[in-house]
């Protein structure tokens, strides 16, 4: 790539790791980002050994187990009669392969500062308002009326993209008739490294431990043709997760009793 310049629009997983990944081999890159500072939005997510060879050769490795917890396996369960109906082994099949799992927030700072390591630029409060695609140059237009022109744009910006948009044309997300519950608990002190499924007809929770078993992560997933908001920060009544789960055992019921203001996706 040499020294042409880079920029990224959007500071999430994507474009801090394509960001450190282009620096690396000399680009400059800028990171344009509309937050006002990269912050904790979301809960857990799992990355699995492909997505973790992807941050050893980031150089980011150490950091991630630091972060990171690792899997001992993955069980499979009847949600309404708790019996197990398959376990994953992990350490066994895979001893070389971690399986992590990790808050969002902590795998987004561990990005942003190889990152800003690695050279990359991250400007915040950058809402880009136009991108203009052509013969010359991209140009980006912000809601601060700057112009910016780079040699090569990469869009990392999310569901409401500017640079799809510029590619493609506007396109209204749709809904996928799937509704998502998410929230983060105090776990339980015998809490287990283990990512549990526990699964129904047209629904299912997924629940795994997080920040060295500090916090139990927890994701109902539903069937609905009810349309539901697509939002990083919209809530839920907790009483209409629990009746879409209660004929499930106990201990997941137990578990979403506690959850006072779930987040919602669509």
């Amino acid at each position: 790539m040499g020294t042409r310049s880079i920029t990224v629009i959007g500071a999430g997983i994507a474009g801090l790791a394509v960001a450190r990944a282009l620096a690396m081999r000399g680009s400059r890159v800028t990171v344009l980002e509309q937050a006002p500072e990269i912050r904790e939005v979301g809960a857990g997510l799992q990355i699995t050994p492909n997505g973790h060879r992807v941050i050893e050769a980031l150089g980011l490795g150490l950091a991630a187990e630091r972060e990171g917890q690792r899997a001992e396996a993955v069980e499979l369960i009847d949600g309404e009669t708790g019996g197990r109906v398959l376990a994953m082994d992990l350490l066994r099949q895979r001893p070389d392969a971690p399986f992590r799992f990790f808050h969002r927030a902590d795998l987004i700072a561990l990005l942003a500062e190889g990152a800003r390591a690695a050279g990359v630029e991250i400007r915040l409060l950058q809402r880009i308002e136009e991108v203009t695609l052509g013969e010359g140059r991209p140009r980006l237009r912000t809601a601060q009326g700057a112009e910016i022109e780079t040699d090569i744009l990469i869009g990392a910006d999310g569901l409401h993209s500017r640079v799809r948009e510029a590619l493609n044309g506007k396109v209204a997300p749709f809904f996928t008739h799937q509704v998502a519950w998410r929230a983060t608990l105090p776990a339980e002190p015998d809490i287990r490294p283990v990512a549990q499924v526990f699964m129904g007809a047209g629904r299912h929770v997924v629940t795994y431990p997080l920040r060295g078993g500090k916090l139990r992560n927890l994701v109902a997933v539903e069937e609905r043709h009810r349309w539901a908001e697509e939002s990083w920060s919209l809530t839920d009544d907790p009483l209409a997760l629990r009746i879409a789960f209660e004929d499930f055992v106990p201990e997941v019921r137990g578990w979403l009793d506690r959850i006072e203001r779930p987040n919602l996706w669509g």
